[in-house]
C-alpha cells in the first residue's frame, strides 16, 4: 500500500512541470520563434547597415517585430512563392552576399511563414 501512495505521489509530481515557457513570454509560431532567434539577428548584423532607415529600407522598425513587418510587406519577400523572394538572391549590389547557409536559414523561415499563412 505504501508503494502505491509514493508511486501516486511521484506520478502527480512529475505532471506539475510541464511549462517549459517563462509566464511573461509569448508563445510564439514555429515562424516568430526562427524570425526572433534566427533570421532577425543575422539580417540585421549583414544587411542591416546599408538597409535600415533609408530608400532601401526594408528592415525598418524599432524592435524586432515591426523590422519582421516591414520586411514582410516589402517587395523583397514572397510569401506565395517564399522561394521566389528576392530577399534571397538580394539582386545586384555593392553589399555583403548571405552565404548559403543564410539563405537556407531565410528560406526555411520564409517557408513557415507562408505554412502558417
Amino acid at each position: 500500500m505504501r508503494s502505491m501512495i509514493v508511486v501516486t505521489v511521484l506520478a502527480l509530481s512529475s505532471c506539475t512541470t510541464i511549462e517549459s515557457h517563462p509566464i511573461d513570454e509569448p508563445m510564439l509560431s514555429p515562424a516568430e520563434r526562427a524570425w526572433q532567434d534566427n533570421v532577425f539577428p543575422m539580417l540585421v548584423s549583414t544587411c542591416g547597415d546599408c538597409h535600415r532607415y533609408n530608400e532601401v529600407g526594408f528592415l525598418d522598425g524599432d524592435d524586432v517585430w515591426s523590422v519582421r513587418a516591414t520586411l514582410v510587406s516589402s517587395v523583397e519577400v514572397n510569401l506565395d512563392e517564399p522561394g521566389q523572394s528576392r530577399l534571397l538572391s538580394h539582386g545586384p549590389h555593392a553589399g555583403p552576399a548571405m552565404t548559403p547557409e543564410q539563405v537556407a536559414i531565410v528560406l526555411d523561415w520564409l517557408t513557415a511563414e507562408h505554412a502558417e499563412r
